[in-house]
Order: structure tokens, then sequence, then C-alpha cells
């Protein structure tokens, strides 16, 4: 069965570490809004796995990986239907920073450089962590890995800790081709179910716990409730068209395409 799954502890399982740690972040800011705010006893379920995954893409298939290998029951809701599905990963080079396993010190440096004061140094850990287990995950999913680029510090050579960021890598091609081990694995292992066509839009959490017990979806014109028993993770792609975390998390002056024209952080709000 290997490593149980629970509310407390499927932060840490292995892959799924930073889609979760970002989905659980988003569930903390959950409030009695009626977005999804109900009387959970009264909850038709319609559908309920031990994890239910909102996104599709890398970080939503790497999510249900690491559940399911962890021995829990995966439900993955997907807006596109199959044969479109990817997310950015789909779309992109497909490339991650390598990290030098004997200088994680460094690649912490190199890494809390460039972020803002509200991310926490546990989080540059965590990120740092998985990164490191990034090229053995990738190779678990039946993946070839492609060289290393010899770019330190990835086009950044100057900033504190470069040394320990010695390039980049990819699955020997663009994100297309990762995203296909990824899915081809995602949907090899028992447990895991896709759900194509069904937007995940809406939460469905206690009110005045803030506890959240699933995902109210749409098919068609139809609702469906799916009952998460252990966690939600959402994975819900990049924050390029979320002005506010554009504001919050890039820096001033580096302009962000959201829809046809470029905007800034500085001038994301008026």
């Amino acid at each position: 069965m290997g490593q149980s799954v629970t509310r407390r502890n499927f932060l840490k399982i292995g892959a799924i570490g930073t889609a979760a740690a970002f989905g659980s972040a988003a569930l903390s800011g959950c409030s009695s809004d009626g977005n999804g705010g109900a009387d959970i006893a009264s909850v038709k379920w319609d559908h309920e796995a031990d994890v239910v995954v909102v996104g599709y893409g890398g970080a939503g298939a790497s999510a249900a990986i690491g559940a399911a290998r962890a021995g829990a029951t995966v439900i993955v809701l997907e807006k596109a239907p199959e044969g479109e599905e990817g997310g950015n990963l789909g779309v992109c080079g497909g490339g991650w920073i390598v990290v030098d396993e004997s200088n994680l010190d460094g690649a912490f440096d190199f890494i809390k450089a460039q972020v803002p004061s509200s991310v926490t140094d546990e989080e540059i850990s965590g990120f740092i962590d998985e990164l490191a287990g990034t090229p053995e995950f990738v190779e678990s999913c039946g993946a070839t890995l492609g060289e290393v680029g010899n770019a330190p510090g990835c086009l950044y050579p100057n900033l504190v800790g470069a040394k320990a960021v010695p390039g980049s890598q990819n699955a020997g091609g663009p994100g297309k081709k990762l995203f296909s081990h990824l899915k081809e694995t995602t949907e090899s292992l028992s447990g895991v179910q896709v759900m194509y066509e069904t937007p995940g839009y809406k939460l469905v959490f206690d009110p005045t716990t803030k506890e959240v017990f699933g995902v109210v979806a749409k098919q068609g014109d139809a609702e469906v409730h799916v009952k998460a028993k252990r966690g939600v993770i959402l994975a819900l792609g990049g924050y390029e068209n979320n002005l506010e975390m554009v504001h919050q998390y890039c820096a001033p002056e580096v302009p962000i395409y959201h829809g046809e024209h470029p905007t800034t952080p500085a001038t994301a709000f008026p």
C-alpha cells in the first residue's frame, strides 16, 4: 500500500509536494461568501476519492502520480477534452533548473535572491528539495533525460549561489513530450480516474472551520459534487491571468502579458 495518506501528511508525499503546497495555500483563503460554503451533511456526493486534483497539466499529473503511488485513490478534474490536456506544460519548453545536490545551500541563496519577502525560507527549501528530486521522478515516469545545459545560474551567473545551479534540463524534448510521459504514467496507475470536460469551479467547505471537503464541477449544464476524503490539490496553471498574484510575486516593471496587452505589477492595480 505504501505510505498512508491523511489530511495531515499528504502535503509531504514526494512528487506532489510543490503542487500540494500551492493548493493548500489557495484553500486557506476560502471564506464563507457563498462560494462553496455548505452544510456538509446535506451535500449529495456524485463521486469520491482520497485526493481530488483540479487541473491536468504538469503539476496536476505529478500530484496524481505522487498520491497514487502513496496508496491514495485520485480523481483528476480537467476542463479540456482528452487530447487537449497538458496545461502550461503542454505548450512550453518543458525544462527545469538543475541544482547541485552537493551545494543545496547555494541553490537556496540563488532562489532567495529572486523572490519577495512573502515567500518563506521553508517554501524555498521545499522547492529546492523538489528540484533535486525532479530528474529521478521524471525518469520514473519513463522519460529519458536530456543533457544539462551549460548555463550557470540559468543565464544569471552574477546572482549569489549561481554556481549551485549549473543549467537546465528537459526530458529530451519540449513540454508536450514530458507531459505525454506524465499522462501515460498517471493513467496506468490503479485508483486514478481522469474526468475530462469537467471543470472544477467551486470548493465545498465548512464556512466556520474552512475545512475543505470536495469540489463542485460542471459537466455540460449539470453540476457534479466530488468528495475528497483526504485533500484537494489545486493545480490550476500559471498565475499570469491573476493580476493580484502578478502584483504580489513579480518584480516591478517586468512586463507580464495579460490577454493582448502587457502589464506590470506596478500598474496591475490603479
